[in-house]
């Protein structure tokens, strides 16, 4: 498509920002705004025109339209301006931010210091919890699709996963495990990812990559990872403090079960060690509501109007006045001695009152609210819940668990992200003892019964994770086949 041609009979083509095996984007101006604004216009055109591939392709651009257009009501992701289909072919438009792309700043052996890092984490992870939030992962952050907002300087997060989901419609129709087309850039993309998985720790690992790449001054293909665990090895050499090395560890873990489970849990964590500030407690409300006040005009008051009563007027005021006085007190003075009777008469008659014991009113703070919820939580499997604490309430999460007699016992791995430092979590074994104030570990489940993990000591937003690991039966060994004894009499003959 050339410069100038017109789109829809309104979008008029610019030039072309770039293309690839899903389609082009094009820089296009549209005619029927006021200033004809600049806008993006991506051009997905699938590569077969098959009746089954292109309904498809029309079924899932349809479906991630309407999540574009939820999206960008977010002011660091670009508005969805229009979406249409002509001859067989797909459009979306969308808002042009203005800016350039995070990797211009990304040099080369350039290392960003720590400050600026955490700045690029928040920044945007707080984009990324709205996306998360909506049930969306991205699926390709990399500096490329961040885009330096030229305005204010804000990280706008662009080209999501409905373009490159169309890029071979029949392969993702064709699906049946639940798994997707396998999108991503290599590098910045998880195993899981590459293999149609994606979570919502798949962003989590990504932009974990490009927060390392930015802090190492290196390009994800130069990170070195131990060949035994596929763990990044990217410390050595590096300043970093003990914090946020910690929470950039765990974004790039492995297996996705072992990272924050999205972008909120990385935020508390960043919030926990202080790296972030954290959000002021919610004011707690009246339940008394103030009916407002209705408004009050203001009248400019007239003046009084002054009336002279005649002469007369004043002498018979004065005389019936005083008759009235004196009526008054001549009333009062006979009513003393018949209110001192009725008194008298009435303390005689009312019985004394018995005397009352004062009763200890229970003061409903002094005992914290327990909310008990019981899971569900087999071997090899993983619960997550992100929760609020309120002040004195406790959380307690209870399981069973049931250790084969005479094998290695079960393994739980626990690891909890709170917004307040002081909340923690106390692991509570069928005999009632309890490992106490815990974050993270792997704890070894060898009593057949029901477990808690208790959560209590502050107040605030936490995410749980918990994971229920089972051992690997060892292979028995095979017993060999024992010689049969020798008769002493049967030797000799």
């Amino acid at each position: 498509m050339q410069a100038g041609e017109k789109l829809a009979g309104r979008y008029v083509v610019v030039k072309t920002l770039g293309s690839g095996g899903f389609g082009t984007t094009y820089l296009a101006r549209d005619t029927q705004r006021p200033g004809q604004p600049a806008c993006v216009v991506k051009h997905l055109k699938p590569d077969s025109q098959d009746e089954f591939v292109v309904t498809t392709a029309r079924r899932l651009f349809n479906s991630e339209a309407e999540i574009l257009e939820k999206l960008g009501k977010h002011d660091q992701i670009p508005s969805l301006l229009a979406y249409f289909e002509q001859d067989g072919e797909f459009y979306l438009v969308q808002e042009f931010i203005e800016g350039h792309p995070l990797s211009q700043e990304m040099q080369k052996g350039v290392p960003w210091p720590q400050e600026k890092v955490v700045r690029l984490l928040a920044d945007v992870l707080t984009t990324l919890d709205f996306v998360h939030r909506n049930g969306v992962i991205h699926r390709d952050i990399k500096p490329d699709n961040l885009i330096r907002r030229k305005s204010d300087g804000k990280l706008v997060l662009i080209d999501f996963g409905a373009v490159k989901q169309i890029r071979d419609p029949q392969a993702a129709a064709q699906q049946r495990t639940g798994a997707t087309v396998a999108i991503g850039t290599v590098g910045y993309a998880p195993a899981e990812q590459a293999q149609g998985k994606p979570q919502f720790a798949s962003d989590i690992y990504s932009l974990g990559i490009v927060a390392i790449c930015a802090l190492t001054g290196k390009q994800p293909d130069q990170l070195e990872s131990d060949p035994q665990t596929g763990e990044l090895v990217w410390r050595p050499g590096v300043q970093v403090s003990h914090a946020l090395g910690t929470v950039l560890d765990r974004m790039v873990r492995y297996h996705y079960s072992k990272r924050y489970a999205n972008a909120g849990e990385v935020l508390a964590a960043l919030r926990s060690f202080h790296l972030l500030d954290t959000p002021p407690p919610p004011t707690r409300v009246s339940t008394v509501t103030a009916a407002a006040p209705a408004p009050t005009t203001i009248r400019r008051p007239s003046p009084p109007t002054q009336v002279t009563p005649p002469p007369i007027f004043h002498s018979v005021v004065w005389k019936y006045g005083a008759i009235t006085a004196v009526a008054l007190i001549v009333i009062g003075l006979l009513s003393i001695p018949f209110q001192a009777l009725v008194s008298q008469r009435i303390r005689r008659v009312e019985p004394s009152p018995a005397p009352t014991t004062p009763v200890a009113t229970p003061n409903p703070e002094a005992q914290p609210i327990a909310r008990t919820m019981e899971i569900d939580l087999p071997p090899n499997s993983t619960f997550q819940t992100e929760r609020v604490l309120q002040t004195a309430e406790t959380h307690l999460y209870t399981f069973k668990a049931n250790p084969n007699p005479g094998s290695a016992p079960l393994e739980l791995v626990l690891a909890l992200t709170a917004s307040d430092p002081l909340l923690t979590a106390h692991l509570i074994y069928p005999n009632q003892q309890a490992q106490e104030n815990i974050r993270e570990g792997t704890y070894k489940l060898s009593l057949p019964g029901v477990y808690g993990i208790k959560i209590a000591g502050g107040r605030g937003s936490y995410q749980l994770q918990l994971r229920l690991v089972a051992p690997t039966p060892e292979p028995s060994p095979t017993p060999e086949a024992e010689e049969e004894p020798t008769n002493p009499v049967l030797r000799g003959r």
